[in-house]
């Protein structure tokens, strides 16, 4: 950790000065095996040094105000503290802020021996550094010139060597690569990685397309990295979408807007076989006949790409209306017939049959049009708190006089 790379982090991650959490983030990620500094520095940024060094002048006094702070609140050792504080001043103060440091000379803080100090071990760190770079530049030599020896001693190389000299090969790809491929070019890049004994395997799961790659399972593995070593002639299966495929997620990528027998008649017409379908018991109209989920094949579709064989089990499950009845038949019977089907008609209710009873002579005991009888699905009596399906058969029989008057019924009742 040098000031340097604190001022590159600072300048690029300004926000990292007024938030502790992306602070520690940053200083983790950048230097992760130095947590004793960054934990020094975050003990600094706690007692508020970025607003401090921010808004006061730069002086020995307030290095030790600081420096004693950090002490009697972490109990940590004098110099310790002293690096903290020297880094933040020297590289937000200084580096960022351009601010001079006052030296007064009466202070318990030794500002001018820290200077030196720390520029003496930037000293040694760039003579550290300088010394790693010759032994790289040294040992690169070193390898081409052996690399080089080899070229001119023996004809096989390299990776052609590993392959050619030795029953050990490499797999060419991590295992998450091949989902989604083209079966074809998975095979080619596994023959020419040397592989002797591939087998490719069909199956019906899934929603890849034709030929598409789902895995490759190399000896007992499914989860393996690029580059690992394992013998050329085991067992590679690769398995992929089987062909003949349907493409439905353009019939189902609006399906919780679509009515649920026009779904079902498009996947038919698309020559689908295996339809389950079932019911979701609902009390809203609104919600009538739509569609509240579709499972493939056990999964659940989420609207991406989908291309299933024409006997893949497809689940779906609609909204089916029931309807709280809200009245007595007794109640009905004293509806006239034209009121009732429109509240029923209202409630959702489809499936009602009006009959003329042709009961009336004189009207003096039952006025014309009011209702005689109400049957919903064979049911004569019901509590107003009963549910009825949407289309559950209604038959209502009106008072009517004979041959005449309720002309819009022309159904007679037993006629």
């Amino acid at each position: 950790m040098t000031e340097d790379e604190l001022f590159t982090l600072f300048t690029k991650y300004p926000g990292s000065l007024s938030d502790r959490k992306t602070l520690v983030g940053l200083l983790k990620d950048m230097f992760p095996q130095e947590q004793a500094k960054i934990n020094l520095l975050l003990n600094s940024f706690d007692i508020g040094i970025v607003n401090e060094i921010k808004s006061k002048k730069l002086d020995e006094f307030l290095a030790s105000r600081l420096i004693n702070n950090i002490i009697n609140t972490y109990h940590i050792e004098k110099a310790s503290a002293e690096w903290s504080v020297i880094t933040w001043i020297h590289v937000y103060g200084q580096m960022i802020l351009k601010k001079d440091f006052i030296v007064r000379g009466n202070a318990e803080y030794d500002y001018q021996r820290l200077e030196r100090e720390r520029k003496a071990r930037n000293v040694k760190r760039t003579r550290i550094i300088l010394f790693v770079i010759g032994l790289s530049i040294i040992a690169t030599i070193f390898w081409i010139s052996f690399m080089i020896f080899i070229k001119n001693n023996d004809d096989i190389v390299g990776e052609d060597a590993f392959k050619k000299k030795s029953n050990i090969i490499r797999i060419p790809f991590d295992s998450e690569f091949v989902f989604g491929k083209s079966l074809t070019d998975i095979y080619n890049t596994l023959g020419e990685a040397g592989f002797t004994n591939i087998r490719e395997e069909p199956s019906t799961s899934g929603w890849l397309d034709d030929y598409n790659v789902i895995n490759v399972v190399i000896g007992d593995f499914y989860d393996y990295s690029e580059g690992k070593q394992i013998k050329r002639d085991v067992e590679v299966i690769i398995k992929y979408s089987s062909p003949g495929r349907i493409e439905i997620a353009s019939i189902l990528k609006d399906y919780q807007s679509t009515d649920f027998s026009t779904l079902v008649d498009a996947l038919n017409n698309k020559g689908l076989n295996n339809i389950q379908t079932k019911r979701k018991y609902v009390l809203n109209k609104e919600e009538n006949q739509k569609i509240a989920q579709i499972t493939i094949n056990g999964k659940k579709f989420n609207g991406s790409e989908c291309y299933v064989p024409k006997d893949a089990q497809i689940n779906i499950t609609y909204n089916y209306l029931q309807i709280v009845i809200g009245r007595t038949p007794e109640e009905f019977q004293s509806m006239n017939y034209k009121e009732a089907e429109k509240e029923l008609i209202d409630k959702g209710f489809t499936n009602i049959r009006l009959l003329r009873s042709n009961d009336l002579v004189t009207g003096w005991f039952s006025k014309e049009g009011l209702i005689k009888s109400i049957m919903i699905s064979g049911y004569y009596s019901f509590d107003p708190t009963a549910s009825f399906d949407f289309n559950a058969p209604i038959r209502i029989v009106v008072h009517t006089y004979k041959n005449k008057g309720c002309e819009d019924l022309t159904e007679v009742e037993n006629g």
